[in-house]
């Protein structure tokens, strides 16, 4: 992460009673969240979460994970178990593993894709979750599907140049 990260993670750990009002955007890279975000296209506007009861499944959430190479991971909860978070990518196959809630550095609260303003706590955002938590059992052949229409249209376009 970069300095402003830093930056933004100190000023919100020293003023807690500000941590909500205190937004920090980045431009997310890797695509294990896939197809909601994608990777050097969108900004993630996240805030540090206050209470217990805004971390809950459905969330997308920035938190520390030690089995990573850049040590941080912006991943949805798929359950939660008191002080415990289970999460997963949505361009993932399988869960993360269990986490504590300790190590959740911010919760996600827009999504920015050019005009295009996603909120994944409004109900198209929990409907988006809804759907496609059920549709874990053919995640792979939609994602492969999304990934070759993907790539034809990016063909196209290069033949219509």
């Amino acid at each position: 992460m970069n300095r402003e990260f830093y930056y933004w993670l100190t000023v919100t750990e020293k003023f807690p009673e500000h941590r909500c009002r205190i937004p920090f955007t980045f431009k997310v890279r890797g695509v294990s969240m896939y197809p909601l975000i994608r990777s050097g296209i969108d900004d993630v506007t996240m805030v540090r979460w206050l209470k217990d009861s805004e971390l809950r499944p459905g969330s997308i959430v920035f938190f520390e994970c030690n089995q990573v190479a850049l040590g941080y991971v912006l991943h949805r909860i798929i359950k939660r178990d008191g002080d415990k978070i289970l999460t997963m990518g949505d361009g993932n196959l399988c869960c993360d593993g269990w986490t504590d809630v300790d190590s959740v550095i911010g919760r996600v609260v827009k999504i920015n894709r050019g005009r295009f303003v996603f909120d994944p706590d409004n109900k198209a955002g929990k409907l988006y979750f809804a759907l496609w938590k059920r549709l874990l059992p053919i995640r792979r052949q939609m994602l492969c599907g999304i990934h070759f229409c993907g790539r034809m249209r990016h063909c196209i376009k290069g033949r219509q140049q």
